[in-house]
């Protein structure tokens, strides 16, 4: 797709929009392809020849101007607060319940550990860019 037939007033509506300054500086983030019902869809690459992203959802692949891209609600705080109080699943592998030694954790270490977890998966289900 050649995007010049796009002015330049156009495309820097467009980055403002996205609250980018450049294309390429959304890949490998997640947004939404043209509206939300059709999922979360990863960025994988940019062209900067034809103006297209590469998008991809599952194993399917496909290229879309940026313009049909939209980005992503940031998540609020009482979206953290639900997913901890309701979907998070904390799994701790069995070795991280005990010292190396086999004494058991203080619930101080255990909470810490249980904090450790919980920030890692927040990390990866709010923060993945």
């Amino acid at each position: 797709m050649d995007l010049v037939n796009f002015t330049i007033e156009e495309h820097t509506e467009n980055l403002k929009r996205l609250g980018i300054k450049e294309y390429s500086e959304l890949v490998g983030t997640y947004v939404f392809y043209s509206q939300p019902a059709y999922g979360k869809h990863k960025i994988t690459g940019y062209d900067d020849i034809s103006g297209e992203y590469e998008l991809c959802i599952g194993s399917n692949k496909f290229k879309s101007n940026p313009f049909r891209i939209l980005m992503l609600p940031k998540p609020t705080i009482e979206d953290v607060i639900n997913y901890i109080q309701y979907d998070a699943e904390i799994a701790i592998l069995a070795e991280r319940m005990m010292h190396e030694d086999g004494s058991h954790l203080t619930k101080r270490e255990y909470g810490l550990v249980l904090l450790e977890i919980l920030c890692d998966e927040l990390r990866e289900k709010f923060l993945d860019k």
